[in-house]
């Protein structure tokens, strides 16, 4: 245990001499590890719900980018509720004073004002790797990515701000991913019960689908009305369903052009019905007689 809380503290201590080193990029890092790399990170969250409306199963892609978001939620709520007060790690600036001690004591460099929190695990990188985690979950690739270098910037930022030991932001990212991708297995079938039946109201309807393609889940449910999909009684088990795409004629009968109906062979010939003409408009004249 020693062993792991030396190379933590060498870590941080290093770290913080790079940060030292890098006035540069201190006013970037330092607002990116607070409230700036959190709003990146739902910035992307957000972008994954978008493009998700637009997936060819929006349903289920749409369950899955709530349940990042939702999942990131609960992770943070166990970190910040349970984990940070049963541990009770304290934050690295009460531990360490100074990052160097010989020839002079050099205190520890923070850009970020001193707060009496516990430290481990860190709850911004556990936010991250909720995010993470979800997104990549979630089959957005290109987003997820973008998120994966957001979030472990925001975790090496928790760092170089003196805020967090190593070992913290460490721990959040791997807690944070855990409860998001196990808890997926239950919580992704249960959201995406409630997006299915959010798609048949037509008020909430663009919340979660968001083009023509997604409203194939709409016309699938609709079967032997004027539009959507119909299938043939005597179709076999297994045949795939036509689109009726012309609402039939009200009648049928004597409707110009329309194929003739099947006479037995037994009909006398007095008795064969005539068939339409290719003139709609004409009627037969009642002074002729059928030869």
């Amino acid at each position: 245990m020693n062993e792991i809380h030396h190379l933590n503290s060498s870590w941080y201590i290093e770290i913080n001499n790079f940060a030292r080193h890098t006035s540069f990029a201190h006013g970037f890092l330092a607002t990116y590890a607070n409230l700036a790399g959190l709003g990146i990170l739902a910035l992307l969250l957000l972008l994954a719900w978008w493009f998700a409306r637009y997936d060819s199963s929006p349903a289920l892609a749409v369950s899955r980018v709530l349940w990042a978001a939702g999942g990131t939620v609960v992770a943070w709520l166990l970190t910040d509720l349970i984990l940070k007060p049963e541990i009770a790690e304290k934050r690295p600036y009460f531990s360490i004073h100074y990052v160097e001690t010989h020839p002079v004591k050099i205190p520890t460099e923070l850009l970020r004002p001193i707060t009496h929190e516990f430290s481990l695990p860190s709850g911004h990188a556990t936010i991250a790797g909720g995010v993470i985690v979800g997104l990549w979950l979630a089959r957005r690739r290109i987003i997820a990515f973008v998120a994966t270098v957001a979030g472990l910037l925001l975790a090496f930022a928790r760092v170089y701000v003196g805020l967090h030991y190593p070992f913290d932001v460490i721990g959040g990212i791997v807690f944070g991913g855990l409860v998001v991708g196990l808890l997926s297995l239950v919580a992704v079938p249960i959201i995406n019960r409630i997006v299915k039946k959010l798609m048949a109201w037509p008020a909430t309807r663009p919340l979660v689908s968001g083009g023509r393609r997604s409203a194939r889940f709409v016309s699938e449910r609709t079967v032997g009305g004027n539009y959507g999909t119909t299938r043939s009684p005597m179709s076999p088990p297994g045949a795939p369903a036509s689109v009726n795409l012309v609402p039939p004629a009200a009648d049928d009968t004597d409707h110009a052009g329309a194929a003739p109906q099947a006479i037995p062979p037994e009909w006398p010939e007095s008795t064969r019905p005539e068939w339409p003409t290719a003139d709609p408009m004409h009627r037969p004249d009642p002074a002729e007689s059928p030869e």
